[in-house]
């Protein structure tokens, strides 16, 4: 990775930059994730990392999804990365926005997903005052990240976030964060030229077939496994998984590139590979109280027209339960309560006749 000052031809992974008025920090910044290869940017806007959001608009290569949480930003990011083999990148801002991302870094660092965060920063004179949503991010995440660092200076940015690229790509894969200070991504700097070869690209997600014989599902129960079944056998291909907990299990056990992850992985993960790979039916199988710690994300994908399947797994119980179906159309959804296994492979079905918005099955257990 190098940083000239003036390039005169342009190549893969290159940013050339004429002579010409300063720029930002925040244009430095869209001008590193262009040369790293960036189309997709999972993120939150806020005050301190505002400056980015600026630049952004002029980065036409680069696509930015807005979620409903930082949360679903990480885990979107992580889903995209593992669908694609490429580094995933989601951007947030400063103290809350910035913890927000923490269960999806863990997340990532523990199955060393190749992550790059970007998180904005109070400025540099506020550091250490406990200013208003200041969190040292950098202190917080040293245990949950390959590598971290704070910057406070825009000519320092560009070679940082390469930096970052490179040790979430390499062998070791897996996050590596970025917080910048709002005074760095507003610090007018020579306009840098940017060089930079990207690592080998990692294998995508392949199409997953779990290994689930079809059985006598028209007289079975409705269970984990005969919904598996259900749609392993009925899903339209080539199709990838995403699970989350309350409907993993036969998952893990029958099809081992199925993605797996935490409470709340299931939908935003399902997203970030649904963009990443348009090719792939993606359907995000999970439990109930993974499903509404993130659900909200289905508006995202409403908004987006990613036609992402969930099949949220419950039982009827003496506890009041939540309109799942009601709640999925609220954000321009579709929804589809199923109860029998006609009507899961009515739902199935016809589900693959909806390619422009999200669809949701609530599945009713025995």
């Amino acid at each position: 990775m190098t940083v000239l000052d003036t390039p005169t031809t342009a190549a893969p992974g290159t940013v050339p930059d004429p002579v010409g008025p300063p720029v930002t920090g925040a244009d430095c910044l869209m001008r590193a994730l262009q040369a790293a290869g960036t189309d997709i940017v999972f993120g939150m806007p806020g005050g301190a990392i505002l400056p980015a959001y600026d630049a952004l608009l002029d980065a036409s290569a680069i696509r930015h999804v807005l979620v409903r949480h930082e949360q679903g930003a990480g885990h979107a990011a992580a889903g995209y990365a593992l669908a694609t083999g490429r580094v995933g990148v989601c951007m947030a801002t400063s103290g809350p926005g910035a913890t927000n991302l923490v269960t999806a870094i863990a997340d990532a660092h523990a199955r060393s997903v190749p992550l790059v965060a970007i998180t904005g920063q109070v400025p540099r004179s506020l550091l250490g005052r406990d200013s208003f949503q200041e969190v040292d991010i950098c202190g917080i995440t040293r245990s949950i990240t390959r590598h971290n660092v704070l910057v406070t200076d825009a000519h320092e940015i560009a070679d940082r976030v390469l930096e970052a690229f490179r040790l979430a790509a390499d062998e070791e894969s897996g996050p590596v964060l970025v917080d910048i200070t709002k005074d760095a991504l507003q610090q007018q700097v020579p306009a840098p030229g940017i060089q930079y070869t990207p690592p080998a690209q990692r294998p995508g997600l392949a199409p997953a077939v779990p290994a689930i014989p079809a059985g006598n599902h028209a007289d079975a129960p409705l269970t984990p496994e005969s919904v598996t079944a259900a749609l392993a056998h009925g899903a339209e291909p080539p199709t990838a998984y995403v699970v989350g907990p309350g409907g993993h299990a036969p998952w893990a056990e029958e099809c081992p590139s199925t993605l797996v992850g935490p409470t709340g992985y299931a939908v935003p993960a399902a997203l970030g590979a649904a963009f990443g790979r348009p090719d792939l039916t993606v359907w995000a199988v999970t439990g109930e109280d993974c499903f509404l710690a993130t659900g909200r994300e289905l508006a995202t994908g409403a908004l987006n027209g990613i036609p992402v399947r969930v099949a949220v797994l419950r039982r009827d119980g003496d506890r009041p339960q939540a309109d799942l179906v009601g709640l999925a159309e609220s954000m321009g959804c579709v929804g589809m309560r199923c109860t029998t296994p006609g009507e899961l492979d009515a739902a199935i079905r016809r589900s693959g006749t909806i390619q422009d918005r999200p669809v949701l099955l609530d599945v009713v257990l025995s």
